[in-house]
């Protein structure tokens, strides 16, 4: 197999998945609060993160927009990033998930009063929970000269959709789909409460019921059927847990 080809490691995929969602961020710089917005996305395979958000450039104040991609390098074994502002800075940096510790070196360069500003230092990124978490600026170095740590705290948007939530629906999805490719009507049946309802476009009333929903499956299975070889597909655009 081509290193080429390899795909994010699952352990990998799992400590990045944690900071998935869209977050409420919050800076402070020189005394005063920087508030931005972040949406860290997965791409379609899951092989990588795509962010993007609105806040204020941290050097001039200005309202500024921002982006990013995170994805697995096979040959390094890690993960890298590549950022962007809308104020022209770019950013450089690789990420260690390994063990307990997550550290991101980084380098950036953007402009303050007309001239580059260059950053090197060592981000420690700390989960603290499902919805909370934060990113450390160690060791900072701007234009050869050390400066103070900086730290940025993420909260959870209570409206965005749990990525725990959305992993367990998309198992289900999986089961379902399996089930329904063998073409398994009493398998299928038993996925619905005993007072279960299944509507379709097929059926002028709701199916309530195993007995009744497991007869369905089975008719849309048979041959001759007009629902015969019919395919599945579901996807999950919005998942939150409603108790603890």
């Amino acid at each position: 197999t081509s290193v080429l080809a390899q795909e994010m490691p699952t352990q990998v995929r799992d400590k990045l998945n944690q900071i998935v969602g869209t977050w409420d961020c919050e800076t402070t710089v020189d005394g005063k609060i920087i508030r931005e917005e972040a949406s860290i996305r997965w791409t379609p395979d899951r092989n990588t993160i795509i962010y993007r958000g609105d806040g204020s450039n941290f050097n001039t104040g200005i309202s500024a927009t921002f982006s990013g991609i995170l994805g697995w390098d096979p040959l390094g074994q890690r993960v890298v990033e590549q950022g962007f502002n809308s104020a022209g800075g770019t950013m450089t940096a690789t990420h260690d998930l390994s063990g307990d510790r997550w550290v991101s070196p980084m380098r950036s360069i953007d402009t303050k009063e007309g001239e580059a500003s260059i950053e090197t230092c060592d981000r420690i990124f700390r989960i603290k929970s499902n919805d909370e978490w934060s990113i450390k600026k160690t060791n900072r170095i701007v234009n050869g000269v050390p400066v103070k740590n900086r730290i940025t705290k993420f909260r959870r948007i209570v409206t965005d959709s749990d990525p725990i939530a959305e992993e367990l629906v998309k198992a289900e999805i999986d089961h379902i789909r399996e089930i329904w490719v063998k073409g398994d009507a009493d398998a299928l049946a038993q996925e619905f409460t005993p007072d279960g309802i299944r509507a379709t476009n097929i059926s002028i009333r709701p199916i309530v019921g195993h007995d009744a929903i497991q007869k369905s499956f089975a008719f849309e299975f048979s041959a001759g059927a007009s629902q015969s070889g019919a395919k599945m597909s579901a996807n999950v655009d919005h998942a939150r847990f409603i108790t603890d």
